[in-house]
């Protein structure tokens, strides 16, 4: 008799409440949640120091076309083009004599951004050669710098220094 008291204690099952349906505990979900909040909050700072050097990168790729751009207006069209270029602005401007220049492009840069060129602009005749060697420094918020060369050939380099 003994032993079948304890065979048959042997062979309960116990119930729960809500035994057999799936899912997480409370205690998964608020450990995953933890997690992933730990993980936002190292990653958050990053992307703004990210969309600051995209930003750098694009407004040089952008600002090494426009000079790239004004060396083949003036072949075309047979004009003298020249980049101007201040802290927070760069224009285009054409002329045929020499004498009045015709603003074609004022691009304002992005907050943040502001660009030192050394001479203050880039002239390229009807052949296409520039005036003089020139660099611009372009500089963003959190101090990254590029910086963007033309030689008289008018051969345009873009060299990040991060």
């Amino acid at each position: 008799m003994m032993r079948r008291m304890f065979d048959l204690r042997s062979q309960r099952t116990t119930h729960r409440v809500g035994a057999g349906v799936a899912g997480y505990s409370m205690l998964t979900v608020l450990l995953s949640l933890q997690m992933t909040i730990v993980v936002a909050l190292i990653a958050v700072p990053k992307l703004g120091t990210y969309r600051a050097l995209y930003q750098l990168t694009s407004t040089s790729n952008q600002l090494g076309f426009e000079i790239t751009r004004a060396r083949m207006q003036a072949v075309g069209q047979n004009k003298n083009v020249r980049i101007t270029v201040n802290g927070t602005q760069f224009t285009r401007q054409t002329t045929s004599s020499g004498e009045t220049w015709t603003t074609e492009l004022t691009t304002t840069l992005p907050s943040g951004m502001t660009a030192y060129p050394s001479g203050g602009k880039i002239q390229f005749d009807k052949r296409g050669m520039a005036a003089a060697n020139s660099t611009i420094y372009l500089v963003n918020s959190v101090q990254r710098w590029t910086v963007i060369t033309t030689n008289v050939l008018g051969r345009v380099s873009i060299v990040n220094l991060g």
